[in-house]
């Protein structure tokens, strides 16, 4: 049985280590990549709903690029949300920030 401070150190790890979500992420879009391609044998689709590579190519696109705008948008406020607060927070108050998952 580990001891309590492997879990405590094994618990700080996981939480500030930034290629486990990327790599939970991968294995989840491909088991659901195959269920979708299961899903879709079985199940069919109308006719109406149905629509070209270049229509989804379209769609995705325009996803894409408003997600990227998004993102740079958050990063910029968060920057700027860091460089105003150091000056008036305490380090261990930033400390805090900077292991938030959802921030990195």
């Amino acid at each position: 049985m580990p001891t309590w401070s492997f879990r405590f150190q094994l618990g700080q790890y996981v939480r500030t280590s930034l290629w486990i979500l990327p790599v939970l992420g991968l294995a989840a879009g491909a088991l659901l990549g195959e269920a979708a391609l299961a899903l879709d044998d079985v199940v069919g689709i109308p006719t109406g709903w149905r629509y070209t590579a270049t229509t989804a190519t379209g769609v995705l696109t325009a996803i894409v690029g408003a997600m990227v705008a998004l993102l740079g948008f958050v990063v910029t406020i968060g920057v700027l949300v860091v460089q105003q607060a150091t000056g008036t927070l305490s380090p261990r108050y930033m400390r805090l920030w900077y292991r938030n998952p959802l921030q990195k």
